[in-house]
Protein backbone atom coordinates (compact mmCIF):
# COMPACT_ATOMS: atom_id res chain seq x y z
CA UNK A 1 0.00 0.00 0.00
CA UNK A 2 2.91 2.41 0.88
CA UNK A 3 4.55 1.72 -2.22
CA UNK A 4 1.72 2.86 -4.61
CA UNK A 5 0.99 5.73 -2.46
CA UNK A 6 4.67 6.47 -3.14
CA UNK A 7 4.28 6.44 -6.62
CA UNK A 8 1.30 8.20 -6.61
CA UNK A 9 3.35 10.99 -4.69
CA UNK A 10 5.84 10.80 -7.48
CA UNK A 11 3.13 11.21 -10.35
CA UNK A 12 2.24 14.43 -8.79
CA UNK A 13 5.43 15.97 -8.29
CA UNK A 14 5.97 15.27 -11.82
CA UNK A 15 2.68 17.01 -12.75
CA UNK A 16 4.43 20.29 -10.95
CA UNK A 17 7.59 20.22 -13.30
CA UNK A 18 4.74 19.08 -16.54
CA UNK A 19 2.95 22.65 -15.68
CA UNK A 20 5.59 24.92 -16.70
CA UNK A 21 4.71 27.44 -19.44
CA UNK A 22 7.54 28.54 -21.77
CA UNK A 23 8.91 31.79 -21.76
CA UNK A 24 8.40 34.35 -24.44
CA UNK A 25 11.58 33.09 -26.05
CA UNK A 26 9.66 29.86 -26.32
CA UNK A 27 11.72 27.66 -23.33
CA UNK A 28 10.21 26.10 -20.43
CA UNK A 29 12.18 27.73 -17.48
CA UNK A 30 13.84 26.03 -14.72
CA UNK A 31 14.01 28.11 -12.40
CA UNK A 32 10.11 29.08 -11.12
CA UNK A 33 7.73 28.81 -8.24
CA UNK A 34 6.43 25.75 -9.36
CA UNK A 35 9.48 23.91 -9.98
CA UNK A 36 10.93 25.08 -6.62
CA UNK A 37 8.06 23.24 -4.59
CA UNK A 38 8.62 19.93 -7.05
CA UNK A 39 12.31 20.24 -5.98
CA UNK A 40 11.10 20.11 -2.12
CA UNK A 41 8.59 17.65 -2.80
CA UNK A 42 12.03 15.18 -4.09
CA UNK A 43 14.05 15.87 -0.99
CA UNK A 44 11.24 16.07 1.98
CA UNK A 45 8.66 13.57 0.49
CA UNK A 46 9.83 11.38 -2.26
CA UNK A 47 13.98 10.78 -1.22
CA UNK A 48 13.32 10.07 2.79
CA UNK A 49 9.63 8.19 1.72
CA UNK A 50 11.66 5.82 -0.13
CA UNK A 51 14.30 5.44 2.45
CA UNK A 52 11.92 4.44 5.06
CA UNK A 53 10.37 1.94 2.55
CA UNK A 54 13.34 0.28 1.88
CA UNK A 55 13.89 0.21 6.10
CA UNK A 56 10.87 -1.48 6.36
CA UNK A 57 8.93 1.86 7.83
CA UNK A 58 10.97 1.68 10.76
CA UNK A 59 11.92 5.46 11.68
CA UNK A 60 15.53 6.42 12.62
CA UNK A 61 14.50 9.56 14.22
CA UNK A 62 11.11 9.35 16.01
CA UNK A 63 11.30 5.40 16.49
CA UNK A 64 8.15 4.87 18.36
CA UNK A 65 5.84 6.68 15.42
CA UNK A 66 7.33 4.55 12.54
CA UNK A 67 5.61 1.55 10.88
CA UNK A 68 3.19 0.52 7.77
CA UNK A 69 0.21 2.54 9.01
CA UNK A 70 1.83 5.27 10.16
CA UNK A 71 3.36 6.24 6.94
CA UNK A 72 0.33 5.32 4.67
CA UNK A 73 -1.30 7.48 6.67
CA UNK A 74 1.21 10.38 6.09
CA UNK A 75 1.57 9.59 2.18
CA UNK A 76 -2.42 9.95 2.30
CA UNK A 77 -2.74 13.27 3.62
CA UNK A 78 0.47 14.67 1.29
CA UNK A 79 -1.55 12.95 -1.73
CA UNK A 80 -4.66 15.08 -0.95
CA UNK A 81 -1.80 18.10 -0.43
CA UNK A 82 0.28 17.84 -3.74
CA UNK A 83 -3.41 17.58 -5.06
CA UNK A 84 -5.14 20.24 -4.41
CA UNK A 85 -1.53 22.39 -5.07
CA UNK A 86 -1.47 20.84 -8.78
CA UNK A 87 -5.08 22.05 -9.20
CA UNK A 88 -4.47 25.79 -8.05
CA UNK A 89 -1.60 25.75 -9.82
CA UNK A 90 -3.02 24.49 -12.80
CA UNK A 91 -6.12 27.25 -12.48
CA UNK A 92 -3.66 30.54 -12.10
CA UNK A 93 -1.59 29.41 -15.23
CA UNK A 94 -4.30 28.74 -17.14
CA UNK A 95 -6.47 31.82 -16.46
CA UNK A 96 -6.74 34.48 -19.34
CA UNK A 97 -5.21 37.19 -19.28
CA UNK A 98 -7.16 40.68 -18.55
CA UNK A 99 -5.22 43.04 -19.88
CA UNK A 100 -1.69 42.27 -22.96
CA UNK A 101 1.11 40.25 -21.74
CA UNK A 102 3.94 42.84 -21.44
CA UNK A 103 5.87 40.29 -23.61
CA UNK A 104 3.37 41.46 -26.44
CA UNK A 105 4.92 44.88 -25.79
CA UNK A 106 7.68 46.69 -26.93
CA UNK A 107 10.73 46.21 -24.82
CA UNK A 108 12.51 48.89 -23.33
CA UNK A 109 16.16 49.81 -25.02
CA UNK A 110 18.99 47.78 -22.95
CA UNK A 111 21.09 50.39 -21.46
CA UNK A 112 25.16 49.66 -21.63
CA UNK A 113 25.38 49.55 -18.08
CA UNK A 114 25.28 51.23 -14.66
CA UNK A 115 25.21 54.60 -13.77
CA UNK A 116 27.41 56.65 -11.58
CA UNK A 117 24.99 56.54 -8.46
CA UNK A 118 24.35 52.70 -8.37
CA UNK A 119 28.36 51.68 -9.04
CA UNK A 120 28.95 53.84 -5.23
CA UNK A 121 25.98 52.13 -3.70
CA UNK A 122 27.52 49.05 -4.83
CA UNK A 123 30.92 49.40 -3.86
CA UNK A 124 29.29 51.28 -0.61
CA UNK A 125 27.56 47.82 0.42
CA UNK A 126 30.17 45.64 -0.61
CA UNK A 127 32.90 47.36 1.42
CA UNK A 128 30.21 47.99 4.44
CA UNK A 129 29.71 44.10 4.50
CA UNK A 130 32.83 42.80 4.10
CA UNK A 131 34.17 45.29 6.93
CA UNK A 132 31.40 43.55 8.92
CA UNK A 133 31.56 40.25 8.11
CA UNK A 134 35.59 41.43 9.25
CA UNK A 135 35.27 43.03 12.46
CA UNK A 136 32.28 39.54 13.61
CA UNK A 137 35.00 37.11 12.92
CA UNK A 138 37.76 38.97 15.08
CA UNK A 139 35.29 39.99 17.66
CA UNK A 140 34.34 36.34 18.01
CA UNK A 141 37.66 34.69 18.51
CA UNK A 142 39.24 34.78 15.15
CA UNK A 143 38.80 32.83 11.83
CA UNK A 144 39.53 28.99 13.91
CA UNK A 145 36.61 30.15 16.36
CA UNK A 146 34.75 30.88 13.62
CA UNK A 147 35.04 27.52 11.81
CA UNK A 148 35.16 25.30 15.38
CA UNK A 149 31.90 27.35 15.92
CA UNK A 150 30.43 25.74 12.62
CA UNK A 151 29.89 22.32 14.93
CA UNK A 152 27.75 22.66 18.18
CA UNK A 153 29.64 19.32 19.19
CA UNK A 154 32.59 20.78 19.03
CA UNK A 155 31.70 24.59 20.14
CA UNK A 156 30.47 23.03 23.49
CA UNK A 157 33.55 20.32 23.98
CA UNK A 158 36.17 23.77 22.97
CA UNK A 159 33.51 26.29 24.77
CA UNK A 160 34.57 29.09 22.29
CA UNK A 161 30.83 30.14 23.17
CA UNK A 162 28.09 30.75 20.94
CA UNK A 163 27.12 34.24 19.27
CA UNK A 164 25.22 36.58 21.28
CA UNK A 165 21.96 38.75 20.13
CA UNK A 166 24.59 41.46 19.16
CA UNK A 167 26.51 39.18 16.96
CA UNK A 168 23.45 37.86 14.90
CA UNK A 169 22.27 41.65 14.24
CA UNK A 170 25.75 42.37 13.03
CA UNK A 171 25.80 39.17 11.08
CA UNK A 172 22.07 40.24 9.82
CA UNK A 173 23.72 43.60 8.37
CA UNK A 174 26.81 42.14 6.40
CA UNK A 175 24.01 40.67 4.12
CA UNK A 176 24.96 44.02 2.60
CA UNK A 177 28.01 42.42 0.70
CA UNK A 178 25.78 39.58 -0.13
CA UNK A 179 23.87 41.64 -1.93
CA UNK A 180 26.20 43.92 -3.82
CA UNK A 181 28.28 40.05 -5.08
CA UNK A 182 24.98 38.98 -7.10
CA UNK A 183 24.48 42.64 -8.19
CA UNK A 184 28.02 42.85 -9.54
CA UNK A 185 27.84 39.04 -10.63
CA UNK A 186 24.64 40.04 -12.68
CA UNK A 187 25.98 43.18 -13.99
CA UNK A 188 28.77 41.20 -15.52
CA UNK A 189 26.54 38.67 -17.12
CA UNK A 190 24.56 40.99 -18.80
CA UNK A 191 27.46 42.76 -20.39
CA UNK A 192 29.34 39.81 -21.03
CA UNK A 193 32.41 41.57 -19.28
CA UNK A 194 34.85 40.69 -16.16
CA UNK A 195 32.48 37.36 -15.63
CA UNK A 196 35.43 35.82 -14.03
CA UNK A 197 36.34 38.61 -11.35
CA UNK A 198 32.76 38.65 -10.56
CA UNK A 199 32.35 34.64 -9.39
CA UNK A 200 35.16 35.02 -7.56
CA UNK A 201 34.37 37.55 -5.61
CA UNK A 202 30.60 35.97 -5.06
CA UNK A 203 32.42 32.93 -4.37
CA UNK A 204 34.41 34.92 -1.42
CA UNK A 205 32.04 36.45 -0.01
CA UNK A 206 29.51 33.43 0.42
CA UNK A 207 32.11 31.74 1.72
CA UNK A 208 32.69 33.96 4.50
CA UNK A 209 28.90 34.47 4.80
CA UNK A 210 28.21 30.55 5.59
CA UNK A 211 31.50 30.62 7.55
CA UNK A 212 30.15 33.15 9.85
CA UNK A 213 26.02 32.20 9.67
CA UNK A 214 27.25 28.07 9.72
CA UNK A 215 23.53 28.02 8.30
CA UNK A 216 23.09 26.83 4.88
CA UNK A 217 20.08 28.80 4.38
CA UNK A 218 21.82 32.35 4.42
CA UNK A 219 22.89 31.14 1.16
CA UNK A 220 19.37 30.72 0.05
CA UNK A 221 18.93 33.98 -1.76
CA UNK A 222 21.78 34.59 -2.70
CA UNK A 223 21.82 31.12 -4.29
CA UNK A 224 18.29 31.65 -6.10
CA UNK A 225 19.39 35.04 -7.50
CA UNK A 226 22.40 33.99 -9.57
CA UNK A 227 21.00 30.86 -10.93
CA UNK A 228 17.43 32.75 -11.35
CA UNK A 229 20.09 35.35 -13.25
CA UNK A 230 22.21 32.38 -15.27
CA UNK A 231 18.34 31.02 -16.58
CA UNK A 232 17.04 34.38 -17.63
CA UNK A 233 20.43 36.35 -18.70
CA UNK A 234 22.53 34.13 -20.20
CA UNK A 235 22.02 30.16 -20.52
CA UNK A 236 18.29 29.92 -20.77
CA UNK A 237 18.04 26.70 -18.57
CA UNK A 238 15.11 24.61 -19.41
CA UNK A 239 13.08 22.45 -17.78
CA UNK A 240 15.03 19.62 -18.94
CA UNK A 241 18.03 20.22 -16.76
CA UNK A 242 15.60 19.29 -13.94
CA UNK A 243 17.09 15.72 -12.59
CA UNK A 244 20.41 17.92 -13.16
CA UNK A 245 18.91 20.06 -10.34
CA UNK A 246 18.12 17.78 -8.04
CA UNK A 247 21.81 16.40 -8.29
CA UNK A 248 23.41 19.48 -7.82
CA UNK A 249 20.71 20.19 -4.66
CA UNK A 250 21.83 17.11 -3.15
CA UNK A 251 25.52 17.44 -3.80
CA UNK A 252 25.35 20.78 -2.23
CA UNK A 253 23.03 20.20 0.37
CA UNK A 254 25.79 16.66 1.27
CA UNK A 255 29.08 18.86 0.71
CA UNK A 256 27.70 21.95 2.98
CA UNK A 257 27.24 19.47 5.93
CA UNK A 258 29.95 17.25 5.54
CA UNK A 259 32.10 20.94 5.81
CA UNK A 260 30.21 21.77 9.08
CA UNK A 261 31.10 18.70 10.60
CA UNK A 262 34.42 17.71 9.30
CA UNK A 263 36.66 21.31 9.23
CA UNK A 264 35.43 21.83 12.82
CA UNK A 265 36.64 18.12 13.96
CA UNK A 266 40.25 18.39 11.76
CA UNK A 267 40.72 21.94 13.66
CA UNK A 268 39.88 20.19 17.08
CA UNK A 269 42.08 17.18 16.36
CA UNK A 270 38.71 14.50 16.50
CA UNK A 271 38.48 11.75 14.46
CA UNK A 272 35.40 10.83 13.09
CA UNK A 273 34.42 7.22 13.02
CA UNK A 274 31.38 6.37 10.95
CA UNK A 275 30.92 2.75 11.83
CA UNK A 276 30.40 4.12 15.50
CA UNK A 277 27.36 6.11 14.18
CA UNK A 278 24.51 3.53 14.31
CA UNK A 279 22.53 5.23 11.11
CA UNK A 280 25.46 5.27 9.05
CA UNK A 281 26.84 1.84 8.64
CA UNK A 282 30.24 2.90 7.89
CA UNK A 283 29.00 5.09 4.97
CA UNK A 284 29.47 8.88 4.04
CA UNK A 285 26.48 8.72 1.82
CA UNK A 286 24.13 7.32 4.11
CA UNK A 287 25.49 9.06 7.02
CA UNK A 288 23.85 11.79 4.59
CA UNK A 289 20.32 10.20 3.87
CA UNK A 290 19.54 9.23 7.33
CA UNK A 291 20.39 12.16 9.07
CA UNK A 292 18.31 15.00 10.16
CA UNK A 293 18.02 16.82 6.75
CA UNK A 294 15.58 13.91 5.81
CA UNK A 295 13.89 13.43 8.43
CA UNK A 296 10.80 15.32 7.24
CA UNK A 297 8.69 12.50 6.53
CA UNK A 298 9.35 11.02 9.92
CA UNK A 299 8.93 14.55 11.83
CA UNK A 300 5.22 15.27 9.43
CA UNK A 301 4.20 11.61 10.59
CA UNK A 302 5.30 12.33 14.65
CA UNK A 303 3.00 15.75 13.78
CA UNK A 304 -0.19 14.13 12.42
CA UNK A 305 -0.14 11.41 15.43
CA UNK A 306 0.89 13.40 17.71
CA UNK A 307 -1.49 16.49 17.10
CA UNK A 308 -3.04 16.75 20.58
CA UNK A 309 0.15 16.55 22.49
CA UNK A 310 1.87 19.16 20.49
CA UNK A 311 -1.06 21.30 20.45
CA UNK A 312 -1.10 21.15 24.41
CA UNK A 313 2.33 22.62 24.41
CA UNK A 314 1.42 25.84 23.34
CA UNK A 315 -2.00 25.79 25.16
CA UNK A 316 -4.89 24.70 22.74
CA UNK A 317 -5.61 25.38 18.98
CA UNK A 318 -6.19 29.25 19.40
CA UNK A 319 -2.82 30.12 21.38
CA UNK A 320 -1.14 27.60 18.87
CA UNK A 321 -2.18 29.59 15.84
CA UNK A 322 -1.17 32.66 17.44
CA UNK A 323 1.81 31.64 18.44
CA UNK A 324 3.32 29.72 15.14
CA UNK A 325 1.33 32.94 12.97
CA UNK A 326 1.26 36.38 14.81
CA UNK A 327 3.55 36.51 17.40
CA UNK A 328 6.98 35.59 14.89
CA UNK A 329 5.51 39.35 12.83
CA UNK A 330 5.53 40.92 16.78
CA UNK A 331 8.92 39.82 17.44
CA UNK A 332 10.29 42.52 15.36
CA UNK A 333 8.95 45.33 17.65
CA UNK A 334 12.23 47.04 19.53
CA UNK A 335 11.86 45.56 23.28
CA UNK A 336 12.12 49.63 23.87
CA UNK A 337 8.83 49.52 22.81
CA UNK A 338 8.03 46.21 23.82
CA UNK A 339 8.90 46.22 27.53
CA UNK A 340 7.96 42.63 28.81
CA UNK A 341 9.16 41.02 24.81
CA UNK A 342 10.11 37.27 25.27
CA UNK A 343 13.85 36.28 25.54
CA UNK A 344 12.67 32.92 22.77
CA UNK A 345 9.36 32.65 21.15
CA UNK A 346 8.76 28.93 19.67
CA UNK A 347 7.74 26.83 16.48
CA UNK A 348 5.87 24.19 15.86
CA UNK A 349 9.42 21.70 15.03
CA UNK A 350 10.79 22.96 18.80
CA UNK A 351 7.47 20.97 20.01
CA UNK A 352 8.48 18.29 17.52
CA UNK A 353 11.89 17.93 18.67
CA UNK A 354 10.84 17.58 22.59
CA UNK A 355 8.21 14.89 21.36
CA UNK A 356 10.83 13.18 19.60
CA UNK A 357 13.76 13.48 22.15
CA UNK A 358 11.54 12.57 25.20
CA UNK A 359 11.82 16.19 26.57
CA UNK A 360 8.53 17.35 27.89
CA UNK A 361 9.35 21.45 27.75
CA UNK A 362 10.55 22.40 23.96
CA UNK A 363 14.22 23.12 23.54
CA UNK A 364 14.83 26.71 21.69
CA UNK A 365 17.85 25.73 20.02
CA UNK A 366 16.59 22.52 18.40
CA UNK A 367 13.82 22.19 16.26
CA UNK A 368 12.71 18.86 13.34
CA UNK A 369 10.36 21.22 10.78
CA UNK A 370 7.59 19.39 9.53
CA UNK A 371 6.62 21.26 6.66
CA UNK A 372 3.45 22.31 5.33
CA UNK A 373 2.15 18.93 5.70
CA UNK A 374 2.35 18.32 9.56
CA UNK A 375 2.21 22.28 10.69
CA UNK A 376 -1.36 22.79 8.75
CA UNK A 377 -2.44 18.60 10.13
CA UNK A 378 -1.43 20.04 13.53
CA UNK A 379 -3.74 23.29 13.13
CA UNK A 380 -6.66 22.13 11.23
CA UNK A 381 -6.66 18.61 10.70
CA UNK A 382 -6.84 17.22 7.09
CA UNK A 383 -8.51 20.00 5.63
CA UNK A 384 -6.31 22.56 6.55
CA UNK A 385 -3.84 20.70 4.37
CA UNK A 386 -6.15 20.52 1.84
CA UNK A 387 -7.13 24.29 2.24
CA UNK A 388 -3.36 25.48 2.81
CA UNK A 389 -2.10 23.44 -0.34
CA UNK A 390 -4.34 25.01 -2.12
CA UNK A 391 -3.76 28.31 -1.18
CA UNK A 392 -0.18 27.34 -1.39
CA UNK A 393 -0.53 26.88 -5.11
CA UNK A 394 -2.96 29.53 -6.40
CA UNK A 395 0.11 31.84 -4.67
CA UNK A 396 2.81 29.85 -6.10
CA UNK A 397 0.91 30.35 -10.00
CA UNK A 398 0.51 34.23 -9.13
CA UNK A 399 4.34 34.24 -8.67
CA UNK A 400 5.04 32.93 -11.65
CA UNK A 401 2.68 34.01 -13.87
CA UNK A 402 4.15 37.39 -13.18
CA UNK A 403 7.63 35.83 -14.20
CA UNK A 404 6.13 34.94 -17.72
CA UNK A 405 3.90 38.06 -18.30
CA UNK A 406 7.61 39.77 -17.97
CA UNK A 407 9.55 41.03 -21.01
CA UNK A 408 13.02 42.47 -20.00
CA UNK A 409 14.82 41.74 -16.72
CA UNK A 410 16.57 44.20 -14.39
CA UNK A 411 18.93 43.13 -11.93
CA UNK A 412 16.89 44.36 -9.36
CA UNK A 413 13.47 42.29 -11.05
CA UNK A 414 15.75 39.43 -11.05
CA UNK A 415 16.56 39.56 -7.51
CA UNK A 416 13.15 40.73 -6.94
CA UNK A 417 11.87 37.09 -8.48
CA UNK A 418 14.08 35.48 -6.61
CA UNK A 419 12.76 37.09 -2.69
CA UNK A 420 9.55 35.49 -3.93
CA UNK A 421 10.92 32.37 -4.19
CA UNK A 422 12.46 32.23 -1.23
CA UNK A 423 9.15 33.29 0.86
CA UNK A 424 7.28 30.15 -1.64
CA UNK A 425 10.99 28.03 -0.21
CA UNK A 426 9.99 28.89 3.41
CA UNK A 427 6.12 28.31 3.18
CA UNK A 428 6.75 25.12 2.48
CA UNK A 429 9.80 24.46 4.64
CA UNK A 430 8.53 25.79 7.74
CA UNK A 431 4.52 25.57 7.00
CA UNK A 432 3.27 29.21 9.08
CA UNK A 433 3.02 32.40 7.86
CA UNK A 434 5.25 34.08 10.99
CA UNK A 435 7.94 31.64 10.94
CA UNK A 436 8.66 32.69 7.31
CA UNK A 437 8.27 35.97 7.99
CA UNK A 438 11.10 35.71 10.54
CA UNK A 439 13.48 33.38 8.66
CA UNK A 440 12.66 35.06 4.96
CA UNK A 441 12.44 37.98 5.73
CA UNK A 442 13.93 39.23 9.30
CA UNK A 443 17.21 37.14 8.97
CA UNK A 444 17.87 38.48 5.72
CA UNK A 445 17.08 42.39 6.81
CA UNK A 446 20.90 43.39 5.30
CA UNK A 447 20.30 41.53 2.54
CA UNK A 448 16.89 43.00 2.13
CA UNK A 449 17.96 46.60 3.03
CA UNK A 450 21.24 46.60 0.19
CA UNK A 451 18.59 45.05 -1.99
CA UNK A 452 16.69 48.38 -1.73
CA UNK A 453 18.96 50.47 -1.92
CA UNK A 454 20.44 49.38 -4.94
CA UNK A 455 17.44 49.19 -6.74
CA UNK A 456 16.33 52.86 -5.72
CA UNK A 457 19.88 54.09 -7.33
CA UNK A 458 19.34 51.78 -10.62
CA UNK A 459 16.06 53.49 -10.65
CA UNK A 460 17.35 57.06 -9.97
CA UNK A 461 20.26 56.36 -12.53
CA UNK A 462 17.69 55.42 -15.04
CA UNK A 463 15.62 58.24 -14.83
CA UNK A 464 18.29 61.17 -14.73
CA UNK A 465 19.50 58.87 -18.26
CA UNK A 466 15.66 59.06 -19.93
CA UNK A 467 15.44 62.97 -18.92
CA UNK A 468 19.12 63.59 -20.27
CA UNK A 469 18.13 61.54 -23.67
CA UNK A 470 14.71 63.66 -23.56
CA UNK A 471 16.44 67.24 -23.41
CA UNK A 472 19.46 65.98 -26.08
CA UNK A 473 16.58 64.32 -28.47
CA UNK A 474 14.80 67.17 -30.88
CA UNK A 475 11.14 66.75 -30.80
CA UNK A 476 9.66 65.65 -34.00
CA UNK A 477 5.35 66.03 -35.01
CA UNK A 478 2.95 63.42 -36.44
CA UNK A 479 4.66 63.15 -39.60
CA UNK A 480 7.15 60.57 -38.35
CA UNK A 481 8.66 62.56 -35.69
CA UNK A 482 9.41 61.76 -33.11
CA UNK A 483 7.73 63.08 -29.78
CA UNK A 484 8.96 61.38 -26.94
CA UNK A 485 12.00 59.65 -25.57
CA UNK A 486 12.73 55.84 -25.46
CA UNK A 487 12.73 54.83 -21.86
CA UNK A 488 16.16 52.97 -21.27
CA UNK A 489 16.60 49.79 -19.07
CA UNK A 490 19.51 49.48 -17.05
Amino acid sequence: MAVTLWALLALLTVAIVKQTKPDRNGVRPLVTAGNLVALLSVFYILMPGLGLILANAEFTWAPSFGGWDQLSGFFGVTIVGLTLFNLGYYLVQNRKPTRPRLADRPSATRATGPGPLEIIVVVACLVIGLALKAYLVQSTGGVVSTLLRLSSSVRESTNVGDLDAGDLSLRTASGLADVAAVWIFIRSLSSKRAIAPATALLVAVMLISFTTAGKRLTLLLPILAVVVALSVVRMRLSIRLFPVLVSFAFAFGMGTLLFRIYVPAWLNNVTINLDQVPYAHGSVFLFYMNSLEFSTVEMSTLAINARDSIVSMFGGYGNSFYELNIVPFLYTIPRGIWFDKPDTIYDLSYAVSAIARGFQVPDPTVGYVTTLIGNSYVMFGPLGVAASFALFGLAAGCVDRMRFRRASWTPASLIGYSVLLVLVFHVFRMGSLGWTFLIGVVQQYGFLLGFGLLALASAMDRAWLVGRHAERAPLRGHHGRRSDAVPLRT
